[in-house]
């Protein structure tokens, strides 16, 4: 039962570190695109 509540803690955790991810990514590309845009 501990190890279930833990494992689910660790995989909540690493999918929000993806999206961070993910978005942090979206930023910096439409700042590069917008750059090249001029």
């Amino acid at each position: 039962m501990r190890n279930r509540q833990a494992r689910a803690r660790v995989a909540t955790r690493d999918n929000s570190g993806f999206i961070l991810a993910a978005a942090t990514a979206l930023v910096a590309l439409a700042a590069i695109a917008a750059f090249l845009a001029g």
